[in-house]
């Protein structure tokens, strides 16, 4: 939080019920932009925060748009903090990038991404949080979204917070789990578009032990690479893809994985194809 005046201020920039932020520029705060029960930040740029941008929904219905945003060496660059169903967060035209934990976090019913990319922050390039299964996070990549060179190792980037921040990974998309309630967590993706993450740290996609991307009868979920998106996950520092929870990966089209290297604690022998990775760094 910043002090002036002897007041403490939380956000650079409040946003709530639908306000619009335009060509802003927010640092040194704990959350830059704060956009709560629907909101609209774009053409603006967040560093030095505890969150660059932090979504915050507790109403039903809300629409939430984040558009051509730079955030750079905050916390997390973009998180949303878990919304109701029928809320939508739309992330287009994204750079998350040189951040302490993740460029974006992701929990909520209804989340697309669209043409954004995440790279070099210190932890995981992307984050989809799970939630209990009458609300599992869903999130779509649309476009193309690209997630490299995470797990960096960076210069530290003065944060005005009251605590440390470590990184969590170093994965280029990572499905994890809620700090809050118990095991499983419950996430679905689907890749509409072309999904592409290289040379992180870590694994290129990874799918933590209490994460559940089955579902039951009620509410399916999986890992889906649509007929006319793709999924490519090569030279990352461990597996392409690795998976220790449980997924239900599914491949709608043809060639829709390239990989070279897949595994974990869990048995992969029912994994689609992976075409092979170019002869390319």
């Amino acid at each position: 939080m910043k002090e002036e005046c002897d007041l403490f201020y939380q956000a650079g920039i409040w946003l709530a019920d639908g306000a619009t932020a335009i060509n802003c520029n927010v640092e040194h705060f704990y959350d830059g932009f704060l956009v709560q029960n629907g909101g609209e930040v774009k053409k603006s740029e967040a560093s030095r925060n505890r969150s660059g941008v932090d979504i915050l929904d507790d109403i039903p219905g809300s629409m939430t748009k984040i558009s051509d945003v730079y955030a750079h060496s905050n916390g997390d660059g973009i998180r949303i903090g878990g919304s109701p169903m029928g809320n939508v967060v739309t992330i287009e035209d994204f750079m998350g990038k040189n951040n302490l934990r993740s460029g974006m976090a992701l929990r909520g019913p209804n989340i697309k991404v669209k043409d954004s990319t995440t790279s070099h922050n210190v932890g995981s390039g992307i984050r989809v949080v799970g939630m209990e299964i009458s609300n599992p996070t869903k999130v779509q990549f649309e476009g193309t979204v690209s997630s490299h060179h995470n797990g960096a190792s960076i210069p530290r980037a003065p944060i005005q917070i009251e605590r440390h921040l470590e990184p969590d990974s170093g994965y280029g998309v990572e499905v994890t789990r809620n700090k809050k309630g118990s095991a499983p967590f419950y996430s679905d993706v689907t890749v509409k578009g072309e999904l592409n993450t290289y040379q992180n740290g870590i694994d290129g996609l990874f799918i933590s032990y209490d994460s559940d991307m089955v579902g039951n009868m009620y509410e399916p979920l999986g890992f889906t690479v649509e007929a006319k998106g793709s999924f490519n996950s090569c030279n990352n520092g461990g597996y392409d893809i690795g998976l220790s929870g449980t997924a239900n990966f599914v491949d709608e089209g043809t060639d829709g994985y390239t990989c070279e290297t897949k595994g974990g604690s869990i048995d992969m022998t029912d994994f689609p194809t992976c075409e092979d990775c170019p002869d390319c760094e």
